[in-house]
């Protein structure tokens, strides 16, 4: 347990671990420190008893005014237990929640400090408003207007909250709805490049010729248009305007945190963008990218595995998505990637011209989900399956048994362990448990499933046999080979094994009732002298033949031959 809690301790999101009944048995210390030391959390505490406790400490502002539904907005997200959502905590640090389902009904919830991220979208806030281009944010389907920069009101004309009220045709009256939606979704998918000539309108009526430069962007969790409006009433001041306007989106997209690239089509794919982050997760600079194919950046094998990414992201008439994509960086580290790419044209009447994609880093999240998958479903001391994945072995291995197999379920505990705990210490008692572990594995097959259920219980799937003599004679051994004395650092300690064995179909077919057979055996070999083993049933039914004393003769001639 104690190295349970330290893997969980060392992961850098914060976790809490609820049961099926949403209470809490475990959260690492990250969880305090995001949350602060307003929470008061203790195992077993429902976690709407702890939503409502942070509501009363008034560490949720989002919550204030409307406690109750907020309240059961939360609770009914963490009974969906997908997606994810964020909140901001009353120190003004941001953090995005998501809660996984486990396999045994319980959940675990991960808290991520996205801080640096809103801080990364503030950054962009001051690039906007302190611009001295007139940029305007409208939403991609309304085409409403969501935001203004102070050089937007001054040449326009319109006070801010006017400004706010419009849409993009009340400054481009000439123009239809349709017109504006095809101007956006050709013109405005970052690349960088400018649109058209257009004429808008004043707020006193004035015509204003300008052109537009854009890109889409995410604001405020809506797909929305950034644009930059720039006067051609001086052709030559409108062209440094146009360069201007490059380099600043140049410098926004240099600012997300994904790796941003598109290839030219027309000039054998050949980059064109290429972003910071692109630099950091490919672990190739730009100018090593710029103006090279894939082939000549990544190989020949690499770009073959591209190529037909590209022709799907050109045939769909949506974003293409490909997870779990690998890459091997020059310094031999490998990486896993979620990429969506989609095709863009130059103008509204040409094909597919660009190749726009855009690629996450997942391998840590990969990792940690797989580690925490791991943690849920093995025991923290040994690395041994836990309770549950063997009850999920079990069960499997009973519907995948055919006519004239049959399997074990054999539970063991040492006798004389607690002795050993109370005599030398449980630190002593955790590596003697190990060693066991150790000992359990060595004699399996691998098709078998040692488990740890807890204490010093463990319990064995034995699957695939001809004959229950086999069970006999595993039984027998792994008595034996548990009971040899182990040298655990300076000391000798001799402990001996009790176990007990059910037999499916004899037995029990269903999961649940062989494993309380195969537990009431070894409680039977406990009360008949310990360092044995015992069978739940003292024949086989059925009509079986066999008796009791056959099938551990069976298992003893069994164990000659080998």
């Amino acid at each position: 347990m104690r190295r349970y809690q330290d893997a969980l301790e060392a992961l850098p999101e914060a976790i809490a671990i609820f049961d099926e009944d949403d209470r809490f048995v475990f959260w690492n210390q990250r969880f305090t420190e995001i949350y602060g030391m307003g929470i008061d959390l203790r195992v077993g505490t429902r976690f709407a008893d702890h939503l409502r406790h942070c509501i009363v400490q008034g560490l949720v502002p989002s919550a204030v005014g409307r406690e109750e539904a907020w309240l059961a907005e939360r609770l009914s997200r963490f009974a969906d237990a997908e997606g994810a959502h964020e909140h901001r905590l009353t120190n003004g640090r941001w953090v995005r929640v998501q809660d996984r389902r486990l396999a045994h009904g319980g959940r675990i919830g991960i808290r991520a400090d996205i801080t640096e991220a809103r801080e990364r979208e503030e950054s962009f806030r001051l690039l906007f408003d302190a611009n001295p281009v007139p940029m305007i944010v409208s939403d991609v389907q309304t085409h409403e207007i969501i935001a203004v920069n102070d050089a937007a009101v001054a040449f326009y004309g319109y006070a801010r909250e006017q400004f706010l009220k419009l849409r993009i045709r009340d400054i481009r009256p000439e123009h239809t709805s349709g017109e504006i939606a095809a101007f956006i979704q050709n013109n405005m998918v970052g690349s960088m490049t400018a649109g058209a000539i257009v004429t808008h309108w004043t707020a006193g009526g004035k015509e204003k010729l300008v052109r537009m430069a854009g890109c889409r962007l995410d604001y405020g969790g809506q797909p929305a248009v950034l644009a930059a409006i720039f006067d051609l009433t001086e052709q030559h001041r409108a062209e440094q305007e146009v360069s201007s306007a490059r380099i600043f989106l140049t410098e926004i997209v240099d600012q997300v945190p994904v790796a941003v690239f598109a290839k030219d089509l027309e000039h054998e794919g050949r980059f064109v963008i290429y972003n910071r982050a692109s630099e950091t997760l490919f672990g190739r600079t730009r100018a090593e990218v710029i103006g090279r194919t894939d082939a000549e950046v990544f190989g020949a094998e690499v770009a073959a595995r591209f190529a037909p990414q590209d022709e799907v992201a050109l045939r769909v008439d949506k974003v293409a998505t490909f997870e779990d994509e690998i890459i091997h960086r020059p310094d031999g580290s490998e990486r896993f990637l979620r990429t969506q790419k989609v095709g863009l044209s130059d103008r509204p009447e040409n094909p597919p011209r660009y190749i726009l994609g855009v690629s996450e880093d997942v391998t840590e999240r990969r990792a940690n989900e797989a580690r925490i998958a791991h943690m849920a479903h093995h025991d923290a001391l040994t690395d041994l399956p836990n309770r549950f994945l063997f009850h999920e072995r079990l069960a499997s291995a009973l519907v995948r048994r055919r006519d004239g197999e049959c399997l074990a379920a054999i539970f063991l505990d040492l006798d004389g362990f607690k002795a050993v705990n109370d005599t030398h210490g449980h630190a002593i008692g955790d590596d003697l448990l190990k060693q066991v572990a150790d000992r359990l594995r060595a004699a399996l097959r691998a098709c078998d499933t040692a488990a740890r259920f807890g204490g010093d219980e463990f319990a064995i799937l034995q699957s695939v046999m001809s004959e229950p003599g086999e069970a006999a004679w595993l039984a027998g051994k792994l008595v034996a080979t548990l009971s040899a004395p182990y040298q655990v650092g300076t000391r000798d300690l001799k402990v001996s094994a009790s176990a007990g064995v059910a037999l499916a179909p004899f037995d029990a077919a269903d999961p649940n009732l062989l494993l309380e057979r195969a537990d009431a055996a070894l409680y039977r070999a406990k009360r008949e002298g310990r360092n044995t083993f015992r069978f739940a049933s003292p024949h086989v039914p059925s009509g079986e033949t066999n008796t009791y004393p056959s099938l551990i003769e069976s298992g003893a001639r069994m164990g000659r031959n080998r």
